[in-house]
């Protein structure tokens, strides 16, 4: 009896450990299946959830109309009782605009500012639904609010842009936001036909969310512009920019030089893409990557599809020390120092990279 109560029990033993055996073989197979089967997505879209772009300050919650901020103390906008949305501009007693069409829900208004006059709203219900207006102030035009999707739950802005550089801009269209539905799926406002529709390829409009341009104050930036990928590799018109022996640029740092070069005295801020090209001009960025070595990438007038890459200096870099708006330090390991500076006929422009993380955004 002891016998056969010791043999099942061993055999109990034995089976119990084939089958822990056999659930971790088939758990592992399952595995590599799954992560052979998944790689290109995983490479190409794990970036754009909002877990990384939120928590790597590349997105930040739009701000409420009862958190508008005007120094100048000349828009005021509020709901009234009845869900009707004001503005009044210029004179607080002098009503401008009187926006309608919001249902008699719980309402909660956000706001984009685009540009001078031009701002966008959001009204989102409690139960998910929303509703876009897009608008000038200065207009003598009514407007009323669109429904535009539903099932969202939260609604983001890109955390820093150069002034010119919108989320998605066509001739239809200027926006900056972003909405978090309950899925968990990421969308984007767009303008197709005679109607606003909600989209989710978010990489397709904003392929990556540092980068350096021409221009800080033109739409020169949406023309001439180097992003830094996810990867920390560089891109200029849908090209990875590689050294001169075709390797592969990680970088850790950016900042660039605009110079009109046939001309003593400019004025950059009134200069757009039209007028810019009556100029020569050279557009030098200056990136350090992640072995130290200084960069120097060209983009001209005569040849403006191709990018020059040489190496700046055979000094190891350090950082790029920003000292103010006209002048920049190169600080090598060795601590001598080279200065990039602006002057009448060229301009220093900051990366979004930078602009994130020195100016508090």
């Amino acid at each position: 009896m002891n016998k056969n109560r010791k043999l099942f029990g061993s055999m109990f033993v034995l089976f119990v450990l084939i089958f822990f055996v056999l659930i971790g073989y088939y758990t592992y197979e399952s595995y590599l299946s799954k992560k052979d089967t998944n790689n290109d997505d995983v490479k190409i879209n794990n970036f754009y959830n909002i877990e990384y772009l939120f928590n790597n300050n590349y997105l930040n919650l739009a701000k409420g109309i009862d958190d508008f901020s005007d120094n100048s103390k000349k828009v005021y906008m509020y709901l009234d009782a009845d869900n009707v949305f004001y503005i009044k501009y210029t004179d607080e007693d002098i009503l401008n605009k009187k926006v309608t069409d919001l249902p008699k829900d719980k309402l909660t208004v956000y706001y984009s500012d685009l540009s001078n006059n031009y701002y966008e709203f959001i009204a989102k219900t409690d139960k998910g639904d929303i509703y876009y207006v897009s608008l000038n102030l200065e207009s003598n035009k009514d407007y009323s609010f669109v429904k535009v999707g539903s099932n969202i739950k939260n609604i983001y802005v890109p955390s820093y842009d150069k002034r010119p550089v919108f989320l998605n801009q066509t001739d239809s269209i200027t926006t900056n936001f972003v909405f978090l539905d309950n899925d968990g799926v990421l969308r984007y406002l767009d303008f197709v036909g005679n109607k606003y529709v909600l989209k989710n390829d978010l990489s397709s409009v904003k392929p990556y969310f540092d980068y350096v341009c021409a221009s800080d104050n033109s739409d020169i930036c949406n023309d001439i512009i180097i992003y830094k990928t996810f990867d920390n590799e560089l891109v200029y018109n849908g090209n990875t920019i590689t050294d001169a022996s075709g390797n592969r640029i990680f970088v850790s740092d950016m900042f660039s030089r605009f110079e009109i070069i046939d001309s003593s005295k400019i004025n950059f801020d009134s200069i757009d893409s039209s007028s810019l090209k009556k100029y020569k001009y050279l557009f030098t960025t200056y990136a350090i990557s992640n072995e130290g070595i200084v960069y120097k990438l060209e983009i001209d007038s005569a040849n403006k599809s191709e990018v020059k890459v040489s190496v700046y200096s055979t000094n190891k870099g350090k950082q790029f020390n920003y000292v103010s708006k006209d002048k920049v330090q190169i600080i090598y390991n060795d601590d001598k120092i080279d200065v990039i500076e602006s002057n009448d006929n060229s301009d220093l422009i900051t990366s979004t990279l930078y602009d994130r993380s020195h100016l508090g955004i």
